[in-house]
């Protein structure tokens, strides 16, 4: 059987002003303030990882948080991919299968990498940008790779006193 060729279209990058781009108030992609400060941490340290997509009316359909974040560290210009749709319904079929079209985690996988990322001592690093409390990562390194034992940091006034046990002094020559 022969595989007929198909030929992927390729979109327009152009530079727009930030203040050019048209929000969609029915966009249903929202961020807690943590995401959102994860997010703004990435782009800083990775930078710009995924254009910012539009439609011919410069009209958002994909990176609304990111354009944000954008405006916030006074950007004036990003580049984006302009798309021509032919109504709103494309604007949403197309927003809806970039925020929610993604393969699915395999867990021991993932348990693998974050242990990796531990033992490089960046995991706090991770659950920053991610928004996610540390020991949620912990629970999942621990659940597939159980030889890996994390070690909680007590509460300091829950420690002893050094000056509530007895001394023990040596003196002399004994």
């Amino acid at each position: 059987m022969t595989q007929k060729e198909i030929k992927l279209k390729d979109h327009q990058i152009q530079t727009l002003l930030v203040d050019e781009i048209k929000k969609d108030p029915t966009n249903p992609n929202v961020m807690t303030l943590e995401q959102t400060n994860g997010l703004e941490k990435s782009m800083i340290q990775f930078g710009r990882l995924k254009y910012i997509v539009v439609d011919q009316d410069n009209v958002l359909i994909d990176g609304e948080h990111r354009l944000e974040i954008e405006k916030a560290i006074g950007t004036k210009e990003v580049q984006v991919i302009k798309v021509q749709i032919k109504d709103e319904i494309d604007r949403k079929i197309i927003r809806e299968t970039l925020n929610q079209l993604h393969g699915e985690y395999d867990k021991q996988k993932q348990s693998n990498e974050l242990a990796t990322i531990f033992e490089n001592k960046r995991l706090d690093e991770l659950a920053e940008l991610l928004a996610k409390p540390k020991e949620d990562l912990e629970k999942l390194i621990t659940r597939y790779n159980p030889e890996i034992k994390f070690v909680k940091e007590e509460d300091e006034s829950k420690l002893p006193s050094l000056f509530d046990q007895p001394a023990f002094v040596k003196r002399g020559g004994s």
